[in-house]
């Protein structure tokens, strides 16, 4: 006797219990499911490493380019000493 069978991917069919084509259908349906999300998942995935990865970037330019600013100030103070030493008198 026929019977209403509902799958878990939500299809209804009107077969016998325990057929072996709905399991088989009612399996390729929920992998192709998966297949779909995992495909519509994947650029997002990437999306956010693509934007992490560029928040990264930025923060390093932002370090590099302080590091820039240090190294200047302290090579503008090493000048200047030289400058006011080779301007002092030397006394022997």
């Amino acid at each position: 006797m026929p019977t209403v069978l509902q799958s878990s991917s939500g299809l209804e069919r009107l077969l016998p219990r325990r057929s072996r084509h709905v399991r088989n259908c009612s399996r390729i349906f929920g992998m192709a499911q998966s297949m779909a999300l995992a495909q519509v998942d994947r650029p997002q995935r990437r999306a956010e490493n693509a934007e992490d990865d560029a928040a990264f970037a930025i923060d390093f330019a932002y370090a590099a380019l302080e590091e820039a600013e240090y190294a200047a100030l302290d090579a503008s103070l090493a000048r200047m000493e030289a400058n006011e030493l080779a301007a002092a008198p030397t006394s022997r």
